[in-house]
């Protein structure tokens, strides 16, 4: 109180936040989702059952007492002041259900429970809701909580700690899409979208992307604000294989690419103790090959040349984002680059990254999926290419064991199969 009386320019604003001039309205002309431009900021309502909830600022109150008719408008009585928060940060979400289990979780890190108490610091708060942490078993709660290096992680992936980016900040800077770097170089990215919520955020990974309704999923604190999301934003419970087979772009090319690769590789993806970076080709890669190269590819026993082939596609014992690939391979002469393909980087606006290998050109169409055991990149071509004097002679297929006549129709079904599932997934996307 003493700060709001001590500052006019804020107690006047405070007082513009609780005016409209767009009319008046009774209590049943206020229906959930609209917004009404107030004297300072916007208005906007929520209804829960029979409850009318205005927000401004990310600033929630209830009508307690509507439609008292004045000469000059109609007067509704809330239970709180909006649009200034005099609560930090770790009172909301200890109080608030929805956030309080994400609180319950990271708290005893003092990094997070420091800086949410501190009313001087300025700070924007990413908390997976109450109801998606209970959805997780026990086991998967356990070890987080008692990993302090998964803790840090999540504590970076998920608070700014320079900034508060409440629903004022972020309707005036973005047009499309904006990207806030936290002091940890974090990047998170607010786009707008064609959905209930209108705007989506992450944290640099693209699987681990959420709605956000900036008003209605946001809660004000006085050193910052809170936003309710549906999940974690750095944090992973699939190995690569399992996050794969959840990639509507991998559908029709997963099953075959791991045909080809040798024996055991998909355990290897399993694996939870090693870390690798995958490039996957995706469903329309299979396209770009012709029928031999498609048959070579199904006919293929030499043990070297399939794991040369996985090689091409794979780096082991890293987790590489594609922050990190244009910082370690962006010099030509750079010693740190573990690919063993050339990396292109596009001068144009896109700034796209370009796989090349024996004149095969690979674009990474989809980056940083994140699993709990590395880093997934969708890219548009297989990495392999075929001679044509090796495709069109008959004894280098016989010569690897195969017969020539049902190896082929075999590599052809395959081939037929993975085109038509292709174009099912293309016109379904549709």
């Amino acid at each position: 109180a003493d700060t709001l009386f001590a500052n006019s320019t804020l107690f006047q604003n405070v007082l513009k936040a609780h005016v409209t001039s767009t009319g008046s309205k009774y209590a049943n002309d206020l229906y959930d989702g609209i917004s009404m431009k107030a004297e300072e900021e916007f208005l906007h309502i929520s209804r829960d059952s029979s409850d009318v909830f205005i927000t401004n600022n990310n600033v929630k109150a209830r009508i307690i007492r509507s439609d008292i008719p004045a000469i000059n408008g109609i007067i509704h009585v809330v239970d709180t002041i909006m649009y200034f928060p005099f609560y930090v940060a770790a009172d909301v979400m200890y109080n608030n259900p929805k956030l309080r289990a994400f609180y319950d979780l990271m708290k005893n890190l003092s990094e997070f429970s420091n800086l949410l108490q501190d009313e001087f610091s300025s700070i924007t708060v990413f908390a997976p809701s109450s109801d998606f942490l209970s959805s997780l078993s026990p086991g998967d709660l356990q070890r987080i909580s008692a990993n302090p290096q998964a803790l840090r992680t999540i504590f970076k992936g998920h608070v700014i700690p320079n900034g508060i980016l409440d629903s004022k900040f972020v309707r005036t800077n973005m047009q499309h899409r904006f990207t806030f770097r936290s002091m940890y170089g974090i990047p998170f990215t607010f786009a707008k979208q064609s959905t209930v919520a209108g705007t989506s955020i992450d944290a640099g990974y693209s699987n681990l992307r959420y709605d956000l309704d900036i008003n209605r999923d946001g809660f004000a604190c006085s050193n910052g604000v809170v936003y309710v999301i549906d999940g974690f934003l750095d944090y992973s419970f699939k190995n690569i294989i399992d996050e794969m087979k959840a990639q509507d772009k991998l559908k029709a090319s997963l099953q075959n690419i791991m045909g080809i690769f040798p024996p055991g590789v998909e355990e290897d993806f399993r694996d939870i103790n090693n870390e690798f970076t995958v490039f996957m080709p995706a469903s329309e890669a299979f396209l770009y090959l012709s029928q031999p190269e498609i048959l070579y590819l199904h006919n293929l026993v030499n043990s070297t040349e399939k794991y040369e082939l996985l090689e091409r596609h794979t780096v082991n014992g890293t987790s590489l984002s594609i922050e990190k690939i244009r910082a370690i391979c962006g010099n030509q002469n750079s010693t740190e680059c573990v690919l063993s393909v050339n990396v292109i980087f596009e001068d144009d606006d896109t700034e796209d990254i370009v796989l090349e290998w024996n004149g095969v050109q690979s674009r990474i169409i989809q980056s940083n999926i994140l699993a709990n055991n590395g880093m997934i990149h969708i890219i548009d071509r297989i990495l392999f290419k075929v001679e044509e004097e090796t495709t069109t002679s008959s004894d280098s297929m016989s010569t690897r064991g195969v017969n020539a006549a049902s190896t082929q129709f075999s590599a052809i079904v395959s081939y037929l199969l993975v085109l038509s599932t292709f174009c099912i997934v293309y016109l379904v996307k549709r």
